[in-house]
């Protein structure tokens, strides 16, 4: 099965509707859960200056999806539809529209062919992001948790599988947790239940802790 796109942007609406800083929803989604946490994709930096590139979590960390994937197993069970949930897609990724990805191929007779990639999803799903933010747009979808990150995209070419897509936004129908996951941050930021956040934050495999959005949180240089 794969994710559904939606018209309709308005199940997200509640992701903002407090009025919250753009910063604040970004990074951690909405207001009022009892706890919150960050999975660190990459360990935090340890030294002023510090660039991603140059993190100390070594060359074989697991992937952003796969580590969202199995963070969102757990959270399965803190939910009572894990079977109807919410997915936002960024409109900005720079491979979703025709023509942002240049295929490049060399032939076995030297010749190099260089053609647009291919669309992601079909003109009236990229034609116009359903859910608005300042500064970000999103394509919604919606499908079961299990689902996570199976779009439906298209390969940029036949020869040109697409990377994988990470969502921004993730939350079952019933809104007992919500994940925030922007483009600048290393991390994503889960907001939910104390039994929910403690469990995460005692998963082997991926690197939960806890967090308290109105502090001032680690980020990289560039």
């Amino acid at each position: 099965m794969t994710l559904r796109p939606v018209s309709d942007g308005s199940p997200a609406d509640w992701l903002g509707e407090r009025g919250r800083p753009w910063p604040r929803l970004s990074l951690f989604g909405p207001v009022g859960f009892e706890a919150y946490a960050r999975l660190r994709f990459i360990p935090d930096p340890t030294r002023p200056g510090q660039s991603e590139n140059d993190h100390d979590g070594g060359d074989d960390l697991p992937l952003e999806l796969d580590q969202l994937r199995t963070v969102v197993e757990v959270l399965r069970r803190h939910t009572r539809t894990p079977d109807e949930a919410w997915h936002c897609l960024w409109d900005g990724w720079g491979d979703l529209h025709a023509g942002a990805t240049v295929v490049t191929t060399l032939h076995d007779d030297g010749r190099v062919e260089s053609r647009p990639g291919e669309p992601a999803f079909a003109p009236d799903v990229l034609g116009a992001p359903t859910v608005h933010h300042p500064h970000r747009s999103y394509h919604l979808f919606r499908g079961p948790l299990s689902d996570l990150g199976d779009w439906g995209a298209a390969p940029i070419a036949p020869d040109a599988p697409r990377a994988d897509l990470v969502p921004s936004f993730v939350w079952p129908d019933d809104r007992a947790w919500c994940i925030a996951y922007d483009v600048d941050p290393h991390w994503a930021g889960i907001g939910g239940t104390r039994e929910a956040v403690e469990e995460l934050v005692a998963l082997d495999g991926v690197d939960v802790v806890p967090a308290d959005p109105q502090e001032q949180q680690p980020f990289y240089d560039g």
